[in-house]
């Protein structure tokens, strides 16, 4: 038996990927359909075109990341995310035709499923899930279990104590953690923490992506998806100027840290900054804008 915490992409795509396998798997999770991944809007970003390549995302990739890149984590991903395509898509899951252009990309590589491409494929995986048999239980991970440097079982809030030879940890980032968030209030770190304590190694824990354009209502966070400035949204202060040119080349489509630091310049400066969408922008993501309009 496999156990899996975590219920977002990397964790059903792994419970079915190893139950299709021939391996017991049992998923648990503090809300099965709750994780992160739900949230996404836009899209996944894959070298799939005619015009492109993975050379070409790695590269892309590279020259956002302002030298601080992995180099050899960023070539399996962008290498490997069309063979991860190809088998959700074996699965039976169905992108929209059409890829969308995002920021820090020179080609369109965006697939996507409406606008609520993470919603689509999650609950697609979490059904595929239930129809292979796969249990999904609903508790807490409170610690794990360790001998000789090994994981041996673990702990959860309602179950208790569980011999196990194979766990994996698929818990999400901490998101939620910050006052202003889009992230669901699941998203705290609770399994980074627990796997620290047991003498696991983290790193980069510093970088924590801020995006661009989250709007509030009544204190709660609304991300508007990348793909809108990706079909031409664009983005003004409150004297009508389109300011995005003035910190990058590529204004609305420049890497989102740069993009966040220039909104955030605007604010100190006194300046409230608003997305403009033209009807052509609206008409295509008409889903998102009258959820966000009734919100």
């Amino acid at each position: 038996m496999i156990y899996i915490f975590g219920s977002g992409l990397a964790g059903l795509s792994a419970a079915i990927s190893l139950h299709k396998s021939g391996y017991k798997v049992t998923v648990i999770s503090k809300k099965i359909d709750g994780g992160s991944s739900y949230w996404a809007k836009g899209g996944i970003a894959a070298a799939v075109g005619n015009e492109d390549s993975p050379e070409l995302h790695l590269s892309d990739t590279l020259k956002v990341g302002d030298g601080l890149c992995d180099v050899k984590s960023v070539d399996y991903v962008t290498r490997e995310i069309r063979y991860v395509i190809s088998t959700v898509e074996k699965w039976g899951f169905r992108f929209d035709e059409g890829l969308r252009l995002e920021g820090g990309h020179s080609k369109r590589r965006i697939l996507h499923k409406t606008d609520e491409t993470g919603r689509e494929i999650t609950s697609f995986l979490l059904n595929l899930a239930k129809k292979e048999g796969i249990n999904l239980v609903e508790d807490k991970l409170l610690a794990l279990k360790v001998k000789d440097c090994e994981v041996v079982g673990f702990v959860t809030e309602k179950g208790g104590s569980f011999d196990a030879e194979k766990v994996v940890l698929a818990t999400g980032g901490y998101g939620y953690l910050f006052k202003f968030t889009s992230n669901p209030s699941t998203n705290v770190g609770d399994g980074i923490a627990i796997a620290f304590r047991t003498g696991a190694l983290v790193s980069d824990m510093e970088f924590v992506q801020f995006h661009p354009t989250v709007t509030t209502f009544d204190g709660k966070a609304y991300l508007l998806t990348e793909t809108l400035r990706g079909e031409g949204a664009i983005l003004l202060n409150e004297k009508g100027e389109r300011f995005t040119f003035n910190y990058h080349s590529k204004g609305e489509l420049a890497p989102r840290d740069v993009l966040s630091r220039a909104i955030y310049d605007q604010y100190k400066k006194g300046y409230i900054v608003y997305i403009d969408l033209s009807p052509s922008v609206s008409n295509n993501f008409i889903h998102l804008v009258v959820r966000g309009c009734i919100r």
